[in-house]
């Protein structure tokens, strides 16, 4: 009795294949291929064939149909990672991630099936990976100690700048630490390598420094208050005409410049002009914070300072210090010193000023004598000027210490801007340049997942339309 033949993928063939190491699956049904039998899928075949391709590449195979494109989720992965248009959605792609090898990854974010939005390094093991691909991603989000261990230098220095570093080997960012400086000499070539929106503030603060004003945007960014207070300074020292009391009630940014100012003042000898600066603050809101302190504190040792008539207001000095006592605990110390001063007899009475002051010196400098010498040899032909130096110095000396003066400031760190500089000025990084290579291994690895669901694509009864697993 004849037996009719049948065009469908015989059974037992079937099962013997599925028995089979993938690529030697492969390497069969590419043979199988080759004989034509009549169950065999055109589409099949052509799979099998690709995947028998040693070094696949888009460019070296051409477009492919839709039809082949299409099939199980690792054939289309394998696609994918060849630069093929592939019908991949992420959360099927989502379990896949942690075992496919890094330079599979790349391929996937080459070809834009992966996004900062599908956050793959959340999918990989090795930190060092994760980091990487976050590079590539969202280069932003790389911290300054990943950015040293991937040995990526545009990101390194990019931190080294926002740290507050006098240098990090990269131009631009040396030419913005320039600027920090007062430094002007470069600005030409900083404006034009800058990128438009970035220019444009540099612009902005450039042209405030000449008024010592700002949007409130710029000054809100306390990363840039060094910037705009050494631009600021050297605006007044190319116009001393610009040198004028600073209005605190502008901002946190222009009470903390009112503040060093009025410091600045006292150490340059210039007390009259320091009242004035410490004038404009009874009018600003100062009653919290520590700057509010500070200010308050400075405007207390101002107070002291007598009249025409000798009278010292150090009622004035000793309520506002009261005011402050719990601050810092410097206060109660500059509060005794007031307590004490109104009970010694007015011609019994010291001069009101901390001699380092008169010096020019800081609180405490221990450099006080080698200043004096330097003032009395300035000062050598003015009998008045040498007489105070020399009292100044000879009450640090009889002192023996620092505590028995009026302290401004509290803390001598608060006449520094933050060191943080703000990235509002810094060119966007760009991300990071792929590492990997994708080599045949990579391929194999692909490969061997996508091999078994080839049989189910032989078929030529099915059609090649089973559903996609």
């Amino acid at each position: 009795m004849n037996t009719v033949p049948t065009t469908g993928f015989p059974v037992m063939l079937r099962k013997a294949l599925g028995e089979l190491d993938p690529f030697l699956l492969v390497a069969h049904l590419a043979r199988l291929g080759a004989a034509s039998p009549p169950w065999i899928s055109q589409r099949g075949l052509t799979k099998a064939l690709l995947l028998a391709e040693v070094s696949p590449t888009a460019d070296a195979i051409g477009p492919l149909p839709d039809e082949v494109r299409e099939g199980a989720l690792h054939w289309r992965l394998y696609v994918a990672v060849l630069g093929h248009p592939a019908p991949l959605a992420v959360e099927e792609l989502a379990p896949e991630l942690e075992r496919l090898p890094l330079a599979l990854i790349d391929d996937l974010i080459d070809g834009g099936f992966l996004g900062a939005d599908d956050q793959p390094w959340q999918h990989r093991r090795d930190s060092l990976e994760g980091s990487y691909l976050r590079a590539r991603l969202v280069p932003e989000t790389v911290t300054s100690e990943e950015a040293a261990e991937l040995g990526w230098p545009e990101a390194v220095a990019r931190h080294t700048y926002l740290a507050g570093a006098d240098e990090t080997g990269d131009t631009v960012l040396d030419m913005l630490i320039d600027l920090h400086r007062g430094d002007r000499s470069r600005l030409f070539d900083l404006r034009a390598a800058l990128p438009n929106r970035q220019r444009g503030l540099l612009q902005t603060i450039i042209e405030g420094a000449q008024v010592g004003r700002w949007p409130n945007a710029v000054t809100a960014d306390r990363g840039l208050w060094r910037l705009l207070a050494a631009q600021w300074g050297a605006s007044i020292s190319s116009n001393a005409t610009r040198a004028k009391p600073i209005d605190p009630n502008q901002g946190a940014f222009h009470s903390w410049r009112a503040f060093c100012a009025a410091y600045d003042r006292i150490l340059a000898g210039d007390i009259d002009g320091a009242v004035r600066q410490a004038a404009l603050f009874q009018s600003t809101d100062i009653t919290g914070g520590r700057l509010g302190a500070e200010i308050n504190n400075v405007r207390a040792y101002l107070a002291m300072r007598p009249a025409r008539n000798r009278r010292e207001d150090l009622d004035a000095a000793e309520e506002i210090l009261e005011g402050i006592v719990d601050a810092h605990p410097q206060v109660k110390l500059n509060l005794v010193l007031v307590h004490e001063r109104k009970h010694i007899r007015l011609n019994d009475r010291e001069s009101w000023e901390n001699p380092y002051f008169v010096l020019g010196l800081p609180h405490g400098d221990p450099d006080w004598t080698p200043r004096w010498r330097e003032l009395s040899r300035r000062h050598r032909d003015d009998v008045d000027a040498l007489a105070r130096v020399n009292r100044a110095w000879q009450r640090i000396r009889d002192a023996g210490q620092a505590t028995g003066f009026f302290r401004v400031p509290l803390d001598d760190d608060v006449l520094d801007a933050p060191p943080q500089r703000s990235s509002a000025l810094v060119p966007p990084l760009p991300a990071l340049s792929r590492r990997t290579t994708t080599t045949a291994d990579d391929l194999d690895f692909v490969k061997a997942l996508a091999a078994p669901d080839l049989l189910n694509e032989f078929d030529d009864t099915a059609r090649g339309d089973h559903d996609r697993q």
